[in-house]
């Protein structure tokens, strides 16, 4: 196959790269079935980026320049997957990669795997690209001076356009000024699609759009100010949630640049500005600032009245933030920063708690009755929780002297991970995409929700019972956000959950997933590489929040359950009766084959679901539990290297549990051992496949079929599916 060409989009950064990354990731699908192009899956950072390419090429963030002969050899093989002849990466961080000794091998290897390198860049004035940054800075905790973000390092861009040049040639290159009024069709959507030379009409619009949340001056403020308590990094998640909602943006942000500083920049910048719009064909770079004299400014700030409000604020949206603030270290001024950090800590020490009676009094007015517990089963995943949580729900209102908590659904899950998990967690958690707004509404309900669930039941009940599995992935920070949730409404907190030995463990996440979606940049071999997970964490995470004493966790073992059955286990152990168990696994396994073909699909032509399809994933899936051959399995020797590298596990389950987890065999030969065997297909495998097609009346050759065709044939059952819904 020859080789493809490249479209490489190098930013700026504050550009709009982020929309852009998330249209691109959106128009996926289409650009590679209607037009051949490829937005490659491999190096796919969390946004939407190909940021990974140039982390390794500059040696940060935990990546080696020696990573990116594995990210281009990944790369090359995904685009001869894929037969498509042209690809588009994006990351802004790639802008100014040529002062660095990285660009050499980068270049090298693009030159390597392309046939043509095109360049897309687009540039911001520098006032408001300075302005832009210097809040990004700021709320990410990152500070940069404005003297620093004014300075011909970072704010005179020719250099970076010369050096790329020198590289690519100046033919290669397309320089776009960031200004909505001169978007094509004033819309960066729009804009990008034509300096890009891809199709018309293939991104969606993004006029209007943001992708990234923007930040009063307030907000900035008083994020610099905590910046300077010397928090960790797990103390300060949902900071900025909390501070956009105290502090909300209004119309006229009022700026940090000041007119006089932007008059300056538009001058000490007019020649190197002027020689990029020569060089690139642009008539003037930017929108020039109005002619005069500049207007009078007055630099941002917070009166110790104001500062005062919005820790009352934040404090009702998430006191365990201000509870740490107010438990920090020692301050740590920061060079430019612009809240000072006393005014803040004084004004925190306002806000410390009242004494015990008080808040007692303001507790029962606020929280009503009070429950003696609350047992919060947390999983973990495939222990069968969804079993638990179906007798449960069924039997909600029979469970005697226990209040089962939910939303209106049997799993707490999304309503516990909503209300309490950070935007940013929520956000990169969707798959299906949503914006900021939207993860805020949602979240804002799944408290109101969670909050009502309680009540009632401290209204009903002594015991509540709150099973989310999702509380199993939890980092510490997210663990004492619950318990600062819960604690109100209960005495005591208790904690109940099960661990599945690592192996069958791995083997039943990357089922799951494969049924549901394939995160961006998916790679089984990655995936066994990096060895089982310490999913037993949690429990260590429990064990110093609320006592070793109050955590039960039991090793999932159907062998040793009554009547196999974990949900008999579970009731018996957490004294609940009035519930039944109903037998049978609520989350059923599929046959090896039928996990190859779903594979297939996923990797092939559609990576996750989407909320339209959700509806109907059960009609979909329920023709490919009926295939014939053997559940999916590991390979022996694979299983057995995976529990060699398992010894932490082990030690932990001896030291916490008394006794290893047990193990659940892998004895299949034809067992996978690596990502090539999920798309190759056995005879009888493809006689199973065929037959699947036979029953659903989709024509399917199964002389020469391959992962493609069984790709399609799958996407042709989606379809039927959905549309029977």
């Amino acid at each position: 196959m020859a080789r493809p060409d490249l479209t490489l989009h190098l930013g700026m950064d504050k550009t709009g790269t982020t929309a852009l990354q998330y249209a691109l990731h959106q128009a996926q699908g289409e650009l590679a079935q209607r037009h051949g192009i490829l937005v490659p899956r491999t190096g796919l950072w969390t946004d939407f980026s190909h940021h990974p390419f140039a982390f390794a090429a500059l040696g940060i963030h935990g990546h080696a320049r020696s990573d990116l002969a594995g990210l281009f050899a990944e790369l090359e093989a995904e685009i001869a997957h894929s037969g498509c002849g042209r690809v588009v990466m994006s990351s802004e961080c790639l802008f100014r990669l040529p002062a660095h000794p990285g660009i050499g091998e980068f270049w090298a290897r693009l030159r390597a795997s392309f046939a043509s390198v095109r360049l897309v860049v687009y540039l911001r004035r520098q006032d408001l690209w300075a302005e832009s940054r210097f809040r990004h800075a700021i709320i990410s905790g990152a500070e940069e001076t404005l003297d620093h973000l004014s300075g011909p390092a970072v704010a005179d861009y020719l250099p970076a356009l010369r050096a790329w040049e020198d590289l690519a040639g100046r033919d290669a290159m397309t320089v776009r000024p960031y200004d909505p009024a001169r978007f094509a069709g004033g819309d960066i959507g729009t804009d990008f699609t034509l300096a890009a030379g891809l199709p018309p009409g293939c991104l969606p619009g993004l006029q209007g759009i943001r992708r990234n949340m923007g930040f009063s001056a307030e907000a900035v403020l008083l994020r610099s100010g905590f910046n300077q308590l010397g928090l960790a990094p797990a103390q300060l998640e949902g900071l900025n949630e909390a501070l956009a909602r105290a502090a909300p943006q209004g119309r006229a942000p009022q700026p940090f640049v000041s007119p006089q500083r932007a008059a300056q920049l538009a001058s000490a910048y007019a020649d190197p500005n002027a020689q990029i719009a020569a060089r690139y064909g642009l008539g003037p770079l930017f929108t020039p600032l109005i002619p005069g004299p500049p207007a009078p400014f007055t630099a941002p700030a917070l009166t110790p009245a104001r500062l005062s409000a919005l820790l009352t604020a934040i404090a009702a949206i998430n006191p365990g933030l201000i509870a740490a603030a107010n438990a920090a270290s020692a301050p740590r001024p920061l060079p430019g920063a612009v809240q000072p950090v006393g005014a803040l800590i004084e004004a925190l020490r306002q806000l410390r708690p009242p004494p015990r009676p008080l808040r007692q009094r303001l507790r029962a007015l606020v929280f009503g009755p009070r429950a003696d517990e609350i047992l919060v089963h947390f999983g973990t995943v495939k222990t069968g929780s969804t079993a638990i949580q179906q007798a449960l729900f069924a039997a909600r209102g029979t469970l005697g002297n226990v209040a089962y908590i939910h939303g209106g659904q049997a799993s707490g899950s999304a309503m516990v991970s909503n209300a309490v998990q950070g935007l940013a967690t929520l956000l990169a958690g969707r798959a299906n995409g949503a914006s900021p707004e939207e993860a805020a509404a949602a979240q804002d309900l799944a408290r109101s929700r969670l909050t009502a669930a309680l009540k009632r039941g401290c209204a009903s009940a002594p015991r509540l019972l709150l099973s989310a599995e999702v509380i199993g992935s939890f980092s510490g920070s997210e663990l004492d956000s619950l318990r600062t949730f819960l604690r109100p409404h209960a005495a005591r907190l208790r904690f109940i959950g099960y661990l599945r030995d690592p192996v069958s463990l791995m083997l039943s996440v990357l089922q799951e997933r494969i049924k549901h979606r394939l995160p961006a940049g998916f790679s089984l071999d990655a995936l066994i590489a990096a060895g089982p997970a310490p999913r037993f964490a949690v429990v260590d995470r429990l064990d110093a929040l609320f006592g070793r004493a109050a955590v039960s966790v039991y090793p999932y073992d159907p062998e040793g359950f009554p009547g196999r059955d974990v949900t008999a286990h579970f009731l018996k152990a957490a004294q609940v009766t009035g519930a039944a168990a109903i037998g049978g696994r609520a989350n059923e396994s599929l046959p090896q084959a039928a996990v190859k073909a779903l594979y297939c699909y996923r990797k092939l032509l559609a990576p996750h679901e989407t909320r339209a399809l959700a509806a109907s994933r059960q009609e979909f899936l329920a023709p490919l539990r009926l295939l014939g051959g053997p559940k999916l399995a590991f390979h022996p020797d694979l299983a057995q290297s995976l529990y060699d590298r398992a010894q932490d596990w082990e030690r932990w389950a001896l030291a916490r549990l008394g006794a290893p987890l047990p193990r659940i065999p892998c004895t299949s030969p034809t067992g996978i051992s690596q990502e090539a065997d999920l798309m190759a297909f056995s005879a009888p495998e493809m006689h199973e496949i065929a037959g699947l097609a036979m029953r659903s009346g989709i024509r399917f050759h199964a002389a020469g079929a391959g992962p493609a065709e069984v790709a399609q044939l799958l996407h042709s059952l989606r379809q039927n599916a959905a549309s029977a819904e």
